[in-house]
């Protein structure tokens, strides 16, 4: 439950300094103001800790427990069963997974980064803001 309503589920993008094509990694986020919390779900399966200072004084001071890259699968096969608001951002991350494990690495083909990058929109739309499929429209 925890990942459904504070978690984020997610395919990055960047480019690095050697490469002028795009990299791509799978990464799993959850947030939460009391790090008690993120240190138990840590506990039983993985992660990184990360410290978020508020970006405005008034906001609380925050915590992120993430999984990426090879962390993300393990604790998102252990998840996908469970989850009910996330379920199809969950798929497309596995489906990303399985695509980046078939694939050779180094030098992304230009047909490589046309599938990921259409993963990532597809995550990207699902992630987006305001009404989803099962939240009725406001009239």
């Amino acid at each position: 439950g925890l990942i459904d309503g504070e978690g984020t589920l997610m395919i990055t993008r960047w480019k690095g300094k050697a490469s002028w094509k795009p990299q791509y990694r799978a990464r799993i986020s959850v947030s939460n103001t009391d790090r008690a919390v993120l240190v138990d779900v840590q506990r039983s399966f993985g992660g990184i800790l990360a410290n978020q200072p508020p970006r405005d004084p008034r906001w609380k001071y925050s915590y992120q427990l993430v999984w990426t890259g090879r962390m993300a699968e393990p604790f998102l096969r252990r998840l996908l069963p469970d989850l009910q608001l996330k379920r199809n951002q969950a798929q497309i991350l596995l489906e990303f997974i399985r695509h980046q494990r078939s694939t050779r690495h180094g030098r992304l083909s230009d047909e490589v980064i046309a599938f990921r990058e259409g993963l990532r929109l597809r995550m990207r739309k699902l992630n987006a803001r305001g009404a989803t499929a099962l939240t009725p429209a406001r009239t």
